[in-house]
């Protein structure tokens, strides 16, 4: 586990080549994108695919989609899209495999999405829950294609939710740390943020939720996750781009437990964090509460609760610094 001043040091050569070039780009997207998720409540079940996407409704007319992608089958789908639009978000059962929505087949439609912007750490966060309908009003043979992609409008999100991953897979490898902390989109777009079980949830035992600090990833926990009591525990891993703003990804976690909590019934879980995953998990903590305290123990090491010298250097001296330094600071 590297502290943030280590990593202020290392990354100072790297100032006046094309990394910070990189980073100027990927808090500009940061502030043009968005995000929207979509729960399908109860998930659809049986052999058809289920689809999820956006697109843009203007004069009556369908005219671009983005985020397109299956259904998980927790029923989750989640997109970044452009702040700067308002969408129609959906899901729909192609009963009949065809890649179109025919007349009859089960569906849902939100109207009107604002997404929730990803660089705003206040933005409350566009979640919707939706059921699965047969719409009856359209005629019968009706056949409507998914709109044209647009790249540019905006693109599926990995999430995870109670996945089971071993602690060597690629996703969490070392470099997946640093892609977070410096590019925190291209994490978004090409990792899987969520919360994750190395083995299938047991309610005999506790869970407990690992939250790495910055630049980190899930094996920098590898020596605790080998050493705990699995007779009492099973462990859980949060893993996040650590670049973007804390309560965004704070709300991101607090959203999780909660829904976590919800499907499997487990009275309460623990939380330990390293360094800047301790703010993290601090606000994601107070989030997943709601009147309800089933998260009773909270341990930290190392968290810099009254901010840190390396961060402020770094607000100081770049004119786009990492979104995240702006909280530790």
């Amino acid at each position: 586990m590297r502290p943030l001043r280590l990593i202020s040091i290392l990354c100072i050569p790297l100032l006046a080549s094309c990394s910070i070039l990189g980073l100027r780009k990927q808090v500009g997207t940061l502030e043009k994108y968005g995000a929207a998720t979509l729960v399908i409540s109860p998930p659809p079940a049986g052999p058809a695919p289920t689809y999820a996407l956006a697109w843009t409704f203007e004069n009556g007319e369908r005219k671009e989609s983005a985020g397109f992608q299956r259904l998980r089958a927790d029923g989750i789908a989640s997109m970044g899209l452009r702040a700067d639009r308002l969408y129609r978000i959906g899901a729909f059962t192609d009963e009949n495999d065809n890649g179109k929505y025919d007349a009859g087949e089960p569906l849902a439609v939100v109207k009107d999405v604002k997404p929730a912007v990803l660089s705003e750490p206040g933005a409350k966060p566009a979640i919707f829950t939706v059921t699965l309908k047969r719409d009856r009003t359209l005629p019968a043979g009706t056949v409507i294609a998914i709109p044209k992609a647009n790249a540019q409008l905006g693109a599926k999100l990995g999430v995870a939710l109670g996945d089971v991953v071993l602690l060597d897979d690629k996703r969490f490898a070392p470099d997946a740390g640093g892609s977070g902390l410096w590019k925190p989109v291209e994490f978004l777009t090409k990792n899987t943020m969520g919360i994750y079980f190395t083995e299938p949830y047991d309610p005999k035992r506790i869970p407990v939720v690992l939250v790495y600090g910055i630049g980190g990833s899930p094996q920098d926990w590898r020596y605790f996750a080998e050493h705990f009591d699995r007779r009492r525990y099973q462990v859980w891993f949060y893993h996040y781009p650590s670049g973007m703003r804390l309560e965004r990804v704070a709300r991101t976690l607090a959203t999780g437990l909660r829904m976590l909590r919800q499907r499997h019934g487990f009275a309460h879980c623990d939380v330990v964090a390293h360094s800047m995953g301790g703010l993290v998990s601090h606000a994601a903590i107070r989030g997943a509460a709601e009147g309800v305290n089933f998260i009773p123990r909270f341990v930290t090491i190392s968290t810099p609760w009254g901010g840190h010298a390396a961060a402020e250097q770094g607000i100081r001296h770049l004119k786009n610094p990492v979104p995240s330094w702006l909280d530790v600071a």
